[in-house]
């Protein structure tokens, strides 16, 4: 028996949002770190259920100092938390060139994917 597509709800989230975010383990969101979070990352955010994780990407995390850098993670983790408040989201730095935050990601993604592994893995 075929199910019939939900309509929007009150809250704006789509009949979309509420049949594949059952099966969403996590949203990775890039920004540029030199940008920060713009209104439609801020859209993304919000329109991400509370029970989905999400880690979000500074990119290009070469382009700025340590210090430039890690003023950006801390407004953007403060955004993000103001955002989101009842959760426990990442925000890590990223880049491509130096490839800082590759291990970090994949682990997390590999997290999301496999959690049963990682269960096992802490228990040992």
């Amino acid at each position: 028996m075929r199910q019939r597509p939900l309509k929007p709800n009150a809250s704006g989230i789509s009949w979309l949002a509420n049949t594949w975010c059952a099966v969403l383990f996590g949203v990775v969101l890039l920004a540029d770190i030199r940008r920060q979070l713009t209104d439609l990352d801020r859209q993304l955010i919000a329109w991400v259920p509370a029970r989905v994780p999400m880690v979000v990407v500074l990119t290009k995390s070469d382009k700025l100092s340590r210090q430039q850098g890690t003023a950006a993670l801390r407004a953007v983790r403060a955004e993000l938390t103001r955002l989101r408040p009842q959760e426990i989201d990442q925000v890590m730095m990223f880049s491509a060139l130096n490839r800082s935050g590759r291990d970090e990601l994949s682990a997390q993604v590999e997290r999301w994917l496999k959690p049963e592994q990682t269960v096992v893995a802490e228990s040992a």
